[in-house]
């Protein structure tokens, strides 16, 4: 009682500070909420009278608490007493309420008793503050003693977050209850979710912690506790840190026959997701509003999934078309268990079988909240259906929308940027590199990009003009009938089909081509649905479109029947450049209303006649969706991790003028290599058992079948049967695996 008095004297300045009461008695809790009243704090008492839960007791203070950020704190924790004012103005520069994964996550410097007694000796809260200052001078020269719990840990439980990100994680595992690893296990979760750190080898393995031997030794980046210092090195370097005051241990029976110190509870938390991080998006903790079956059959677009829990929703994931799987969803909806349903364009023929799902929430009047890729780089959208469906992107919503100025000169800006060419909707050669390979034209010149003839933007939601197939044959005869124009006529870069034939009026430009030049020496540009068509408008080219362009709003461009009719037009002069302040406000509807922003690691999958562009790793760094409007912004886009960093060279196990030596290492699941004769028992089962879709998966990929098992001891079991290759598995000198 004496800590949580002193902290309304201590602090300068303080924020907002809520404590929670986790299930004390009468008498402690009528104690606890008068100093909380006289102190000017929040106060909530948590009515839980089993084994205490830290995890739980988290969970309480995010959903009790308002701010943007939090500060998770042991009432036995103190810092500086200006550690709030330091930490404000640490945040700010961040921007920490828009980027939101920059948490920091503090070391503690653990006090004995004779070291807590001279803090509570000083008589005011400078000379405290200056006592714990002097106190982390020279704890960090002195031997870690265990018997007096005198150490220091490089991370801690306590730290400040954006409320986005620890809600997108799904909070504390509340199974936890008792001493041990709620922390280890989110915080670990926290990392994945961040995506900007590498995962050590082993990392489900818990060694290397601050009161074992190894810990002051050279040691390479493998384990949790590995990652955790990784996590917390920003704060660290910073110089930010907490100090833990002694107090005497309470031997509780409940308490202590629920720990988790051989962290078998946090292998079973890990077995879910570690190997299988799609699986995260079954893993919450955290009260919602609703609930979402979030149709992922494509596992590597989960990450598109994840902030709908910022619109309230409890994520119900389905990662297969099975029929049963099926049957179980239509189940749910028809019994009134779902209240939305998400899919990644329903319109893929791989989605086929998800078809009657999505028919039969639309019935129902569940909400449908499609996720497909924008017409510009790094954007998505979140919709009731596909762009070019849908009332919410009409000409009419858009001309009555209104921008502010300030609205205005974010999309100038946008149009600015983009021009320079360095973004694009797929990989291509920079924009210097394609203008060195092109010579001067001495003609007018029509851009003509191309689509993949089996893409949903030209197989459906047509408006009756010219076939996408007969407009692509119409090209040549085109060609032939304008000679004095130069034709440049882009393949798409995920196709393998190239169906022209040289002309000397024609330019067949390479897939890789940078499109912003393309547009730049193009007189005009004809496309049909092609989101290049916005970039055109975007570079105020005449741009005239086919089928169901769904951005050529406000007369920017012309639709036309055919390509005959395109080239016509613009030769007598009825297709002309669009004024750059339409342009803006179509830019500041798309930017600012319509779409959401991305980030992720390109994935190609090869096929015989074409390819297919996805992505892994996705973090949305933007989410608009019916008023939603948040910033998701992401230190991966801002700084990406490398190996030369000054972290990674804290962190690295090589010490400088030592011998050569032998890599540390841990057996990765030594275990595996004795249970390889149940291989060939686990293939027969799944054949015995299995559809024979199952038997295809996991005779391609074993490891990546039980990844995808919803059973999570299924999921150990091929995990231990398919450990990862040693390479891989175990710490090279450099600390990497």
């Amino acid at each position: 009682m004496d800590r949580l008095r002193l902290i309304r004297g201590y602090y300068d300045p303080l924020p907002r500070v809520l404590i929670i009461d986790f299930g004390s008695a009468n008498s402690f809790s009528e104690e606890i909420a008068e100093i909380c009243e006289k102190s000017g704090f929040d106060y909530w008492h948590e009515p839980d009278a089993n084994t205490y839960s830290p995890a739980a007791a988290h969970n309480r203070g995010y959903e009790k608490s308002q701010t943007d950020l939090i500060f998770f704190c042991d009432v036995d924790c103190f810092g500086p007493c200006d550690m709030f004012g330091r930490m404000a103005k640490l945040a700010t520069a961040l921007r920490m309420k828009d980027v939101i994964d920059t948490p920091f996550v503090l070391p503690v410097y653990h006090l004995n008793e004779p070291d807590t007694e001279g803090f509570f000796a000083q008589t005011s809260a400078e000379d405290r503050s200056r006592y714990l200052d002097a106190f982390t001078y020279y704890s960090g020269q002195a031997a870690f003693r265990k018997a007096e719990n005198f150490f220091i840990a490089p991370y801690s439980n306590v730290f400040l977050i954006n409320r986005r990100m620890f809600s997108l994680t799904g909070g504390y595992d509340e199974r936890f209850r008792g001493h041990g690893s709620e922390d280890f296990e989110f915080l670990t979760r926290l990392s994945l979710y961040i995506k900007n750190l590498p995962v050590p080898v082993n990392v489900e393995t818990d060694w290397l912690g601050p009161l074992t031997k190894n810990f002051h030794k050279a040691r390479p980046y493998s384990g949790f506790r590995r990652l955790l210092e990784a996590l917390a090195k920003p704060a660290e370097n910073f110089g930010l840190k907490v100090h833990h005051l002694y107090h005497p241990k309470v031997r509780s029976a409940a308490w202590e026959s629920n720990n988790d110190w051989k962290r078998e509870r946090m292998k079973d938390a890990f077995a879910t997701y570690i190997r299988a991080q799609h699986q995260l998006l079954d893993v919450d903790f955290l009260k919602r509003e609703s609930i979402v079956a979030c149709l992922c059959k494509h596992i590597d677009q989960w990450g598109y999934f994840t902030p709908l829990r910022l619109a309230g929703f409890k994520l119900c994931p389905v990662f297969d078309d099975h029929s049963e799987t099926i049957a179980e969803i239509v189940n749910r909806i028809l019994a009134g268990e779902i209240d939305a349903v998400a899919i990644f364009n329903p319109h893929m023929k791989s989605h086929a079988n998800f078809k009657q799902i999505v028919t039969l929430a639309r019935e129902r009047g569940l909400k449908i909240i499609v996720v497909e890729r924008g017409a510009l780089p790094g954007t998505i959208y979140y919709d009731d259906e596909v762009a070019y469906a849908s009332e919410a992107f009409s000409e009419a919503r858009f001309l009555a929308a209104i921008f502010s100025p300030e609205d205005l000169a974010t999309a100038n800006a946008y149009i600015a940027d983009l021009k320079t060419g360095k973004k694009t909707l797929e990989n291509m050669d920079s924009y210097e590199d394609t203008a060195a390979r092109y010579p001067a034209l001495s003609q007018p010149a029509c851009f003509i990009p191309l689509q993949l003839e089996d893409d949903m933007a030209v197989t459906l939601f047509q408006k009756g003009e010219q076939a996408y197939g007969e407009f692509a044959s119409s090209i040549e005869e085109q060609i032939d009938r304008n000679p004095d124009i130069t034709f440049i006529v882009k393949p798409h870069p995920l196709s393998k089909l190239d169906g022209l034939s040289q002309r000397p009026n024609l330019i067949i430009a390479a897939r890789e081509d940078n499109i912003h030049f393309l547009l730049d020496i193009a007189s005009f540009t004809v496309c049909y649905n092609s989101g290049v068509g916005l970039l055109s408008l975007i570079h105020q080219k005449p741009t005239a479109t086919l089928g169901n362009a769904f951005y050529n709003m406000a007369n920017a461009g012309v639709h036309c029947a055919s390509l005959e009719d395109a080239i016509q037009r613009y030769l007598a002069g009825h297709i002309t450049a669009p004024p750059a302040d339409t342009i803006a406000r179509i830019v500041a509807w798309f930017i600012l209303r319509r779409y959401s922003n991305f980030i992720a690691t390109d994935s190609i999958s090869e096929f015989t006649n074409r390819k297919a562009h996805g992505y892994k790793d996705i973090l949305v760094t933007h989410f608009r969706w019916r008023g939603h409007d948040l910033p998701l912004g992401r230190q991966k886009e801002i700084s990406p991790f490398t190996k030369q960093s000054y972290v990674w060279a804290q962190l690295s196990d090589s010490l400088q003028g030592t011998a050569k030596r032998k890599p540390q290492t841990i057996p990765f699941r030594p275990v595996a290599m004795h249970r390889r004769p149940l291989v060939p028992i686990a293939r027969m089962m799944v054949k015995l058992l299995g559809r024979k879709q199952d038997v295809l998966d996991y005779n391609s990929d074993p490891a990546g079948f039980f990844a995808k098992l919803k059973n999570p001891w299924y999921r150990r079991v091929g995990a231990a049967l398919f450990p990862l290759p040693p390479e891989k598995n175990r710490s090279s000198p450099k600390g990497f695996g």
